[in-house]
């Protein structure tokens, strides 16, 4: 069931991906981050592919995509830094383990 099927025709979709200009967000930028380096290479090269010559990236989100990367790019290396034993409690688990 499309829930958009009343809103949107089939010939109004094909032709947005085939004309239609891509914007990104912030978000779906960062979230590029949250997979490893081939997926991400492989996303934005098929979106280069499919909609070359119309993808925008406007100042406010290129800013706010600056602004944020480190805080995304930092958020798992402190989980795996919890996992491996550099907060308190996890690491005197660890330690007792080793007695």
């Amino acid at each position: 069931m499309n829930l958009y099927s009343e809103y949107i025709s089939d010939d109004e979709k094909k032709q947005f991906f085939d004309k239609g200009i891509i914007i990104f967000d912030t978000s779906s930028l960062l979230k590029l981050y949250t997979y490893n380096q081939e997926t991400a290479l492989d996303i934005l090269e098929k979106c280069a592919h499919l909609f070359k010559g119309r993808m925008f990236l406007p100042d406010q989100v290129r800013y706010e995509f600056e602004k944020n990367k480190e805080k995304v790019v930092e958020k798992p290396i402190e989980s795996y830094k919890k996992i491996l034993g550099h907060n308190e409690p996890f690491h005197k688990i660890k330690k007792q383990l080793m007695i």
